[in-house]
């Protein structure tokens, strides 16, 4: 299991019904747990290596997408426009939505 550390902390009454239900209802066995999930998630949501660490991420980067990067630069000709982008997009979900989903 791992350490624990007690915090006092002050927090609008919404909120702090909000956890309160989330434990009642059996979703979290203590208000802790429900802010410790709720802490990880806004971390994953704001993490920009996509969970590979900096170094990994740093390597991905220079890897596999600064070649990407410097072949457009250098023959900018092989990408799609923008108009061209929306307008496969388009086709696309018309296809999609005639298709019946």
């Amino acid at each position: 299991m791992s350490e624990t550390q007690t915090l006092t902390i002050t927090i609008p009454t919404t909120v702090a019904e909000a956890i309160q239900s989330k434990v009642a209802a059996g979703e979290f066995s203590s208000e802790g747990e429900v802010l410790a999930a709720s802490f990880l998630e806004t971390e994953a949501e704001h993490d920009h290596t996509f969970g590979m660490g900096e170094e990994a991420f740093d390597a991905w980067l220079m890897e596999e997408v600064v070649p990407v990067i410097d072949e457009i630069e250098a023959d900018p000709s092989q990408c799609l426009s923008a108009e061209q982008v929306k307008s496969n997009l388009r086709q696309r979900h018309a296809d999609f939505m005639s298709n019946g989903r």
